[in-house]
This record gives C-alpha cells, sequence and structure tokens, in this order.
C-alpha cells in the first residue's frame, strides 16, 4: 500500500464536433428540436443499409457521384464514410460539440440511433439532448485546429480531457491528502464527530480485504445504489486504457483507476461509488480463476454481469493477462457514516458514469426505508423497472413549478447542472420527512353521497410528498401512465382508445419543429389522466392539442424553449385550467373558450409550419384551411372526428 491524492477521472465517451448545415444553416432548427442530421442530397431510409460498412460505402459512394456528377471518387470516400459516421458510427451517450456560427458551441449527448424524418431539412437524423454551452474563444489552439476540419462530423475525442472542463468544469477532486487521515478538518460536510479515512491501496488488495489495520469488511453493493450499467463500450474502452498505459513505457507507475468511496459497518464495505470499475474488474478476476467477494443483489446488475462475462469470455481478443491487479491503484475515501458517505455519493465525478439528479434521488429515497428489511430490496426493484425516468421527472417538475399561484422557473434542457439542481431540491430537499404514505386527490360523492369515485390515479401530480415509499409510489404511478399514454403498443384494446393512439402516432410523434410543444402536451396530457382517468381520453387529447400547439400557428417563427414558459405565464396556465376542473365536461368547455390569431408568415414553401398544418390537415381529413379561418375549421373538424369516432366510422 503507498499513499497519494487523487487525480483525474478516465473518460468513457467519444467526442464529435459536427457542423449542422453549410455555415451552419440548420443549427438553430436542430438545438430547438433536439436532433443531429445530415443531408448529401441522398433520399430515403438508411435503416436497412447500416449492417456492413463495406457495403454500405460502396453503395452510397455511387450514389453520391450520381447525385453530384462534378465529384471525384475521394469526395465521394468522404461523404459515405461521414453519412455512415453520423447514422451508425456515434453511439448512444457519445457527446457531440456543434457550432451555431455565431462563436458559441452547444453541446449535447446523443440519445437516440438512427430514424429518418421524411420531408425535412437533414433527414438522416439522431435526437440529442442538449445541456450545455460555451463560447469558441474558450478553446485552445488545438482544439479549435481540430474543430476546424472540413468534415461534417470529426472525431475529437483526443481533446477529451479539455472538453471535459469545458463542460463540466474542473474535474479535480477537491480532496487531496499526503497521508492517511482521521477526522480531516479539510473535508467539507463531514458531520462533526465522525470518522473519514482517505488511504490508497491496490486493486488486488482492496479485493483480498486486506487493505489497511482500520479499513476491513466484505465489498457490497448498497440496494439504493444504481445498478451495474456497462456495456461492451465501457468495459473494452477500460481494457484499452490499461494496455495503453502498459505499453507507453517500461519503468512506469501503477495505473491511476480514480477514488472509491466506502462505508464501513457491520464488517462491511458498501460501494458507495466506484462498482462499475470494480464490477468490471471482478468480473475479468474471476475469467482469470479468482472469484473476489462482492456481493449483488440487483437483477439489473446481474444480468449486466452475465453479459459482459460472455463479452469477456467469447471475444478472445485481447489477452488479458496483460491486466496486473497488483499494478492498478485507487484511492479509498472511507467513513463509517453513511450521511458522510452519501454527501460524498452526491458530489462525485470520479468514475466512468456520472451521477445524475436522478441517481441522487434515488439513493435519498431508498436509505430512507433501508431500515425496513425487505421493504428495500422491494421498492429498489420498483425503481429498475421503470422506463423513461429523466423524461418523467423533468416534465413532473415543470407540471409542479408552473402553476399560477406560487410559480418558479425551471433551468433550460441545456443546463445540466442546473437541470440535477432542481431535480434534488424538488424531490430531495423539499419532500418531508415522514412515514405515511398520502395520497391527495379530488373524490366524486354521487347517487345521494353515498357512492364515492375517484382517479386511479391516487397520487395528485403537484401533491406533497414523503420521502421514501411515498416517493417511489408517486414516480411509478407517473412513470408507468407515462409509459401507457405515450409509448404503449399494447394498451389501445386495453383503453378502447385506439384513435388516441393513432393520433399520437401520426400527429404529436412526428416531432418536426415542435419539440417542446410535444413536451407541454404530454404534461398537459399526464394532468388531465391524473385528474380524470382515461375514459375520454380522445376528446380531451384533441382539444388539448388545439390549446397547446396554437404556438405553432401563432407564431412567426420556430417556437424556442423558452416560449413555452412565457406562453403560460400569459395567462395561459393550462396545467391550472384542468387540474381545477371538477369535471371532463367542464373541462373542454374551458378549453374551446381559449382564443389565439392565427399568423399566415412562413406558410410558403416547404417550411416548418407548411408542414406541420399540412400533418394537421390529414389527420383531420384535409379539411384544415391554411388561413385566418385555420382555428374556425380545426374547431369543426375536431368535433366531426369525434362523431364519427363514437359512431364507429
Amino acid at each position: 500500500m503507498y499513499l497519494c491524492g487523487i487525480n483525474k477521472q478516465n473518460i468513457m465517451r467519444n467526442y464529435y464536433r459536427m457542423t449542422l448545415g453549410s455555415d451552419n444553416w440548420c443549427a438553430e432548427e436542430c438545438y430547438n428540436d433536439g436532433f443531429i442530421g445530415i443531408d448529401y442530397g441522398i433520399k430515403g431510409d438508411l435503416s436497412n443499409d447500416l449492417g456492413n460498412w463495406q457495403d454500405f460505402s460502396t453503395k452510397y459512394r455511387k450514389r453520391y457521384l450520381e447525385l453530384n456528377p462534378g465529384k471525384n471518387v475521394r469526395a465521394a470516400g468522404q461523404a459515405s464514410g461521414v453519412l455512415w459516421r453520423v447514422c451508425k458510427g456515434i453511439n448512444e451517450e457519445d457527446v457531440v460539440i456543434c457550432p451555431d456560427g455565431k462563436g458559441k458551441y452547444y453541446v449535447g449527448k446523443v440519445t437516440s440511433g438512427y430514424y429518418y424524418q421524411s420531408n425535412a431539412n437533414m433527414p438522416h437524423r439522431r435526437k440529442v439532448k442538449w445541456f450545455h454551452v460555451f463560447e469558441r474563444s474558450s478553446m485552445s489552439q488545438n482544439l479549435k485546429n481540430s474543430s476546424n476540419s472540413a468534415l461534417t462530423a470529426v472525431n475529437i475525442s483526443r481533446h477529451a480531457e479539455e472538453l471535459e472542463r469545458l463542460i463540466y468544469g474542473n474535474s479535480e477532486s477537491a480532496i487531496n491528502t499526503n497521508s492517511l487521515v482521521e477526522n480531516p478538518s479539510k473535508l467539507n460536510k463531514v458531520n462533526k464527530g465522525q470518522t473519514v479515512k482517505v488511504a490508497s491501496c491496490t486493486v488486488e488488495e482492496l479485493f483480498s480485504e486486506n487493505i489497511h489495520k482500520s479499513i476491513f469488511g466484505t465489498l457490497e453493493i448498497p440496494e439504493y445504489q444504481r445498478p451495474y450499467v456497462w456495456g461492451e463500450k465501457e468495459v473494452s474502452k477500460l481494457l484499452f486504457d490499461i494496455k495503453q498505459h502498459n505499453e507507453k513505457q517500461d519503468e512506469k507507475p501503477m495505473y491511476y483507476m480514480g477514488s472509491i468511496i466506502l462505508h464501513q459497518h457491520d464488517s462491511k464495505l458498501s460501494i458507495i461509488d466506484g462498482q462499475q470499475r470494480l464490477t468490471t474488474l471482478a468480473i475479468i478476476q474471476h475469467i482469470k480463476g479468482k472469484l473476489p467477494k462482492i456481493k449483488y443483489a440487483s437483477p439489473t446488475t446481474i444480468d449486466h454481469i452475465k453479459k459482459n462475462h460472455e463479452y469477456l469470455r467469447q471475444q478472445k481478443i485481447i489477452d488479458l493477462n496483460f491486466i496486473d491487479f497488483a499494478n492498478l491503484n485507487v484511492t479509498l475515501v472511507v467513513t463509517d457514516n453513511e450521511d458522510d458517505a452519501y454527501t460524498f455519493f452526491e458530489t462525485s465525478n470520479t468514475g466512468g458514469v456520472r451521477l445524475s439528479g436522478i441517481d441522487i434521488i434515488k439513493a435519498h429515497h431508498l436509505r430512507e426505508i433501508s431500515t425496513n428489511g425487505s421493504r428495500d430490496e422491494q421498492y429498489a426493484t420498483v425503481w429498475e423497472k421503470q422506463k423513461n425516468l429523466d423524461v418523467v421527472v423533468e416534465q413532473l417538475i415543470k407540471a409542479r413549478r408552473w402553476n399560477v399561484l406560487n410559480w418558479n422557473d425551471v433551468p433550460s434542457d441545456r443546463d445540466l447542472k442546473g437541470t440535477k439542481e432542481s431535480i434534488i431540491a424538488d424531490f430531495s430537499e423539499k419532500t418531508v420527512d415522514k412515514k405515511e404514505k398520502a395520497a391527495y386527490n379530488q373524490i366524486i360523492a354521487t347517487e345521494n353521497y353515498a357512492s364515492l369515485k375517484m382517479s386511479p390515479y391516487k397520487l395528485a401530480i403537484r401533491q406533497p410528498l414523503a420521502n421514501g415509499e411515498n416517493f417511489i409510489d408517486y414516480i411509478e404511478q407517473y412513470a408507468e401512465l407515462y409509459q401507457r399514454l405515450f409509448n404503449s403498443k399494447s394498451d389501445a384494446e386495453i383503453l378502447n382508445q385506439k384513435e388516441y393512439y393513432k393520433f399520437d402516432k401520426d400527429v404529436i410523434k412526428d416531432i418536426d419543429g415542435t419539440a417542446f410543444l410535444k413536451e407541454l402536451y404530454e404534461i398537459a396530457i399526464l394532468c388531465y389522466a391524473n385528474r380524470f382517468g382515461v375514459e375520454n381520453l380522445l376528446e380531451a387529447s384533441y382539444w388539448i392539442f388545439r390549446y397547446t400547439y396554437s404556438l405553432r400557428v401563432s407564431n412567426q417563427k420556430t417556437v424556442r424553449e423558452n416560449s413555452i414558459p412565457a406562453f403560460i405565464k400569459n395567462s395561459h396556465f393550462v396545467f391550472d385550467v384542468i387540474l381545477s376542473s371538477f369535471t371532463h365536461q367542464e373541462l373542454i368547455a374551458s378549453l374551446k373558450e381559449f382564443k389565439y390569431n392565427f399568423n399566415p408568415e412562413n406558410l410558403d414553401g416547404n417550411t416548418v409550419k407548411f408542414r406541420f398544418v399540412e400533418r394537421v390537415s390529414k389527420y383531420f381529413g384535409g379539411n384544415i384551411d391554411k388561413d385566418d379561418n385555420y382555428d374556425n375549421s380545426l374547431t369543426i373538424a375536431i368535433d366531426k372526428k369525434m362523431r364519427e369516432v363514437l359512431n364507429g366510422q
């Protein structure tokens, strides 16, 4: 064992500089609608051609030359290569930085595979969550040079360390020590009277439990931790980094793997941060013939362990003997107080997977019920089952903050730090410390008040929330409701709402200049289902659509992110209209009274507004006017469509 400070984290993603059209002409649309894309004049869905690079290159070099007879073979090769990179080569979770042509770079995380958007600008697309902006002037000259490449998409991962600083700030840990520390005064937010130890050891020593006379125990993963989620890409990157380090020089220091945060209790060492790296190394050690004693319980974790074990065992492309656990160094931050461990967990940036606001609120609420034995395992399983948690949590925050009585601003989707802080503030710091599980919702008493009826979704969207089970029940309800309303393919028969799902598919999901409006619409639908259930969902969806998407036709230009809260605050508190209505009929009457002015500008040619009106008109039978009579014709078309659905036509 030897002692050292904490250095910079290992970076486990690729970075690309991508231009969004010649002279960045499509940048604003890409930022507003959350995508990157490419064109080259090549029409049609490429999905079926993305299996083999050689076949793809041969086909699209030829296609490019047919479309551009003045270009040479080299240009065709570059074009097909960039087309492949954008559609296939860039992985989900990779980061793109894109210039706006005005001295700024927008930063986004790729969140989807390839999809084709017909009749649109840059139709070959990938979805992106934009989360940061930085000035070009803050870049080093080397990074500027790499970013000046003439190619549309260029890999700039060799500048990853600088990019991490530009995007996330200084990645150096705040903890640095030259000796084993007991109760160090320089560690912030440590509870008075508790012990914090900082030491360095090898992975071999950590796995053998032979660390230090005052640091001992069996390694385990607490239930409130996020599951092990590394896949083949992250595993291969770790192996590559270690091998590259070994090949650099004959006399070399140990390979430093960052810090590991542990909670020492009851002869156990709970891994608070570092399980992605340690679990991967444990799999490798098992393949090499020795199994470290680490306890796992999460089904998701166990599933990923099995997959990565099989991947490493079958690949055989890397000789695992080059990995010497006695030559891998980690810094341990060990505390005997769970709250201190949790504080370090919240602020840690040392692993290959950054902690999000979702990770932190999960840990917070599972810790609240961790004293109930099997209950914490049950609720950990409930949490892991939920889909679309990032989307659902951010929509719930907007539904709760954007209200007429107590308005609170919401950080931009591009403000990664602000979004994380708002999630922690609303769903950790402001939840109350009570054990009771309470639901607040409207109850309707009928039949001389003898029969009571309430929404099947009993936890109100804006209700006060208690730590632990109550909060996780709330998240489960809305995550499952979101899945059912917007991502389900089988509930149409159950809900007898086939037309609702058709409307969602044909009009709402066709995101073309309407990404922010889609979110506003979805939040309003969540509010409606929470208040009234889904019995009259189709009619509600039509009138909520007319209300929320009025911005698309009343605005002259693109609907920006900040247009949404401005619209709501301008006496259009649609969430409050829904949640304050007593009946479905009362709500529909209120929505019908809503008035707005149609703006005919930018309806000429293949514009975003023109395509939107065409899409709406096609769904409602081609009877929507493209002039000042737009809303009147839409209102008539909605009433007609409802009559047809009710009559089974």
